[in-house]
């Protein structure tokens, strides 16, 4: 992304919460239009995709709303008591909570699209304007025909907003709203939001907003061209009950000293993850068992110890213990848009220049950053028909309920339909002057025949849209030994990052390695849960033997094996090794016939690894001693191992049928039992080793390594994207943000690194090595490409 100088500026003041974005400190927004090269109307939508995902996230908290859209309005209120799972809204409950999900429920809205995917009770969308061509290039719900009707605007998007969430009531409005309208109809909304409205109103509204009782949230915003300003108001004392949005840190204690200030060291130096000033709770603290149970401040020492106050007074600690983060409600006090416009703190980011667009372009994946991606690319104008660009779009999974709320080119009626196919037709839609192309096939080593050299060296530039590290760095490859450039982004929960690649002039994605993930070693796992991870995640394993891995072992050891008849004539007659062998036979002979038998094998379990191998277990401190867990009936079930020989025996004496059908894990059916075995036998195994328990809700986040996401974060790391061509290293910006904190910072990407290998030869990256034959190749020729090889090898 290249630089805009001083056309963008965020005013980020931490303790109001104000969000300015204007082109400079004494600026009004009236003044844009004046600036060199920014259009008189407010039409950019470079500038549109950012403000839009901006302005929802600070709606996410309040509930009743008004948003005025070039002097209209959005009305928003009402109530509602489900909603977990209507609308597959577990990614973004994740992030936001219940207290806010809540609310939202409860809350009556003036915006669109992200505001009706977040799952708010009703929506007022308020316009005047009729539809206008530049609305093509900003109004992803506008089509042509439209225009040619001249309908309204509101009339024009209504059916579309509406078909997003079918939980959220639509409704629409035209009513005048000027300088001279009576404002007191206000009073039934929790929040308004003005967008494209006149200086002079916003003023007037944010005044009579701050003077009700409660006040009454108050959000503007404006977009000129590619800048933006959004501005909030929520009053004098909001509180705010989550500062960060990061989820709550606990921390084994390793020792704790006797002294002022008393120093706590993290169990086998691991990161604590803490910030000074931060306020910590202490559990099962053995010997220092005063701090159980009380707060304390923190300073932070080292990335692995802090300290606590004085201590000298305490008994002396002997082991164990947890540190338990709290977070403590913030107040904070905003300040009005009159006070902001005349005396406001900026912080100045640059941002991108007006872009060349692409004439071929690969979209890999077709999730929410897909769909957002695609919606620009149409708005944009990227590869049109009859031009030589094509925009290929790839993804083989299909819709899933649960992609609903965020993923916002599918509908109900597309469900179990593949995201590909679907996502460009929603596309052609949007611009039918498009060209796309959509694919099924996941770009991996297997298909390297399709997604071959020849087929990347015909891209312009190749954009990911992806949900994990390893596909990212198998794509970065395949673009490195290409030279193709490769745009990348990614969001968790409320942060989102965007990185360029360039063709010899930035390292890739693979040049730097973030820390591997931590894995739950195995012993801990099988003897010495810790936390609810380790029993979640036990559980989950036992799932997978139970229900996937053993029945496709017995299935493929029957496929080997016509009958057990076979197995027992062959095998046993001719005296060979049943080993490899006795697991399928156990299972052979546990195959239930009735629901009973279901019962006495999930009794036979619990018996087995709840109780009896409990005994067997040693521990010390800080490990967490078992204990057996007696079942509530008092009929004792216990099964005794039979010999092979007997098992196969009755098997074949009850005509089994040899063949089963191995479960494959799926967190998204909420009918499907899943989840509910994963929670059930976690919570049993976390209450033998004194572990608090996880309801459903978490139990599920974990064992399905479900990534929490938002609608506002995907949309703003998609509006942060953009592709460019002919400009030089300087240009060039990775974008990082966390919309609860709120910030957004700049950085250039790392240069790419050239080594020399002698006077005037030197490589890099993106360098290709070729040897044509011996009769060219020379000693010398030979120790450069060894040394290029060590080179390699090595980093």
């Amino acid at each position: 992304m290249a630089d805009l100088r001083h056309l963008w500026t965020v005013h980020c003041d931490r303790e109001r919460l104000n969000i300015l974005v204007n082109t400079s400190a004494s600026r009004s927004a009236q003044s844009l239009s004046a600036l060199p090269g920014i259009p008189s109307e407010p039409a950019a939508f470079l500038g549109l995709t950012l403000r839009s995902a901006l302005l929802t996230s600070f709606v996410l908290t309040v509930n009743a709303i008004l948003l005025v859209v070039d002097d209209g309005a959005v009305l928003v209120s009402a109530s509602v008591t489900s909603f977990t799972s209507k609308w597959g809204r577990n990614r973004q409950r994740y992030v936001l909570g219940d207290s806010a999900m809540q609310q939202m429920a409860q809350s009556h809205f003036l915006d669109a699209k992200n505001i009706v995917l977040a799952g708010v009770k009703a929506l007022t969308v308020h316009d005047t304007k009729k539809c206008e061509t530049w609305d093509l290039g900003t109004n992803f719900f506008i089509r042509e025909e439209d225009i040619l009707t001249q309908r309204s605007r509101v009339e024009a998007v209504y059916s579309h907003i509406a078909e997003l969430n079918p939980y959220v009531q639509v409704n629409i409005s035209a009513a005048s709203l000027d300088e001279n309208t009576d404002l007191s109809f206000l009073k039934q909304f929790q929040c308004v939001i003005l967008t494209d409205t006149r200086i002079s109103l916003q003023k007037k509204i944010n005044d009579f907003c701050r003077l009700q009782q409660p006040p009454i949230k108050f959000i503007s915003s404006d977009v000129y061209g590619i800048c933006a300003r959004i501005f909030c108001d929520f009053g004098d004392q909001f509180e705010v009950s989550d500062p960060n949005g990061e989820e709550v840190k606990e921390i084994f204690v390793q020792s704790i000293t006797k002294a002022n200030p008393g120093i706590v060291t993290c169990l086998e130096n691991r990161t604590h993850g803490l910030q000074s000033g931060q306020t910590v709770t202490f559990k099962e603290i053995n010997g220092m068992s005063e701090l159980n149970g009380n707060t304390h401040q923190i300073e932070v020492l080292s990335p692995y110890s802090f300290s606590i106050g004085d201590t000298s007074d305490l008994e002396d600690y002997t082991h164990g213990g947890i540190v338990c983060q709290i977070k403590t409600p913030k107040t904070v006090c905003f300040e009005s848009l009159e006070k902001q416009l005349s005396n406001p703190s900026c912080l100045i980011a640059d941002f991108s220049k007006p872009e060349v667009r692409s004439q071929n372009c690969m979209n890999v994946g077709c999730g929410a950053i897909g769909c957002e991606m695609l919606k620009n690319f149409a708005l944009l104008g990227v590869s049109l028909s009859g031009k030589s660009g094509e925009i290929i779009i790839t993804d083989p999974d299909l819709i899933e309920k649960s992609n609903l709320n965020r993923q916002f080119l599918f509908r109900p009626h597309h469900i179990q339909k593949p995201k590909s196919t679907t996502a460009a037709a929603a596309t052609l839609e949007i611009n039918p002057q498009v060209k796309i192309s959509a694919r099924l096939n996941k770009v991996c080593p297997a298909t390297e025949n399709i997604y071959s050299d020849e087929f990347y060296s015909k891209l312009d530039v190749v954009v990911t849209a992806l949900d994990n590290v390893e596909a990212r760095r198998y794509i970065d490859s395949r673009s490195v030994s290409n030279q193709r450039p490769l745009l990348d982004s990614g969001t968790m929960g409320t942060k989102g990052h965007t990185e360029v690649i360039v063709p010899n002039l930035t390292e890739s994605y693979n040049s730097h390695r973030d820390p591997p993930e931590e894995e739950i070693p195995f012993c801990t796992l099988k003897s010495f849960p810790a936390v609810i991870e380790h029993t979640i995640q036990w559980a989950r394993d036992k799932f997978e033997s139970l229900f996937t891995h053993k029945p496709s072992i017995y299935n493929k050891f029957w496929q080997t094996h016509s009958s057990a008849e076979q197995v027992l004539q062959v095998k046993m007659k001719s005296r060979e090794s049943l080993e490899g062998s006795f697991q399928v036979i156990k299972l052979l002979s546990r195959r239930p016939a009735q629901w009973e038998d279901c019962v006495l094998l999930a009794r036979f379990k619990f018996e087995k690894y709840f109780k009896r191998k409990v005994s067997s277990l040693f521990w010390q401190s800080p490990k967490r001693p078992p204990s057996p867990i007696e079942f509530e009936f008092k009929d004792e079930f216990s099964e005794e191992e039979r010999e092979a020989i007997n098992l196969l025996e009755r098997a074949i004496s009850n005509n089994i049928h040899l063949q089963t059908t191995p479960i494959l894990f799926e967190k998204d059916d909420d009918s499907n039992g899943h989840i509910d075995f994963i929670t059930a036998a976690s919570n049993l195994r976390a209450r033998m080793y004194s572990i608090e328990s996880a309801d459903r809700f978490r139990t599920k986040r974990i064992a399905g390594k479900i990534i929490p996401a938002i609608a506002t974060a995907t949309a703003a790391v998609s509006g942060l994207v953009r592709i460019v061509a002919g400009y030089g290293f300087d240009s060039f910006r990775n974008c990082f943000f966390n919309l609860a904190l709120p910030i957004i910072v700049f950085t250039k990407p790392a240069e790419v690194r050239r080594t020399q290998i002698r006077e005037g030869i030197s490589f890099s990256i993106w360098d290709r090595w070729t040897i044509h034959g011996k009769e060219d190749f020379t000693l010398s020729d030979f120790i450069n490409a060894v040394q290029v090889r060590k080179y390699l090898v090595k980093h």
